[in-house]
């Protein structure tokens, strides 16, 4: 009688890339929430800045459409892509198969989210300085959709191939 020999479940090389990949994603939607948000030749700067000048400005202008929706997605961003790097770590070690799909979910979702996070700050550029000054999506922003499509993306791609 042969006895044979049971092959141990190994991570798969490529899995692991995508997963720090993901994981350079993640990191990449955190560092841009806390960097310049919006650029123009007088206001700008990091969504706590702009949130003070917000309370000014909203009362005096009635200015400042967009800024709740892009700062919520941003956060909804930062917290799938969370959610898509844990979930395909944990995809990979243990390898349940509802967490596969969870994932794959929240991966998708990420990626819309962070493109619907870019499209509000253009809508906030747009709408606040429009009378005032020439308004851009500065550093952080591009960082967090770029982060968010690379987690997303990275995510899911761990996810299915482990």
């Amino acid at each position: 009688m042969v006895k044979r020999k049971r092959k141990a479940k190994s991570l798969n090389v490529m899995a692991a890339v995508a997963a720090l990949i993901a994981l350079i994603g993640l990191a990449l939607t955190i560092v841009g929430i806390v960097t310049d948000w919006v650029t123009a030749s007088e206001y700008g700067g990091t969504f706590g800045e702009i949130a003070d000048f917000r309370n000014v400005a909203t009362e005096k202008l009635g200015l400042y459409e967009g800024f709740d929706a892009a700062y919520s997605f941003a956060i909804i961003t930062i917290v799938l892509s969370a959610i898509t790097f844990i979930g395909s770590v944990m995809t990979m070690l243990i390898r349940p198969k509802f967490l596969k799909f969870i994932t794959v979910i929240a991966a998708a979702v990420t990626v819309v989210s962070a493109v619907v996070a870019l499209i509000c700050t253009y809508t906030l550029c747009g709408n606040t300085w429009y009378s005032l000054v020439e308004a851009t999506p500065a550093i952080g922003a591009w960082l967090l959709t770029i982060g968010g499509v690379l987690c997303g993306l990275a995510g899911a791609y761990a996810t299915l191939n482990s």
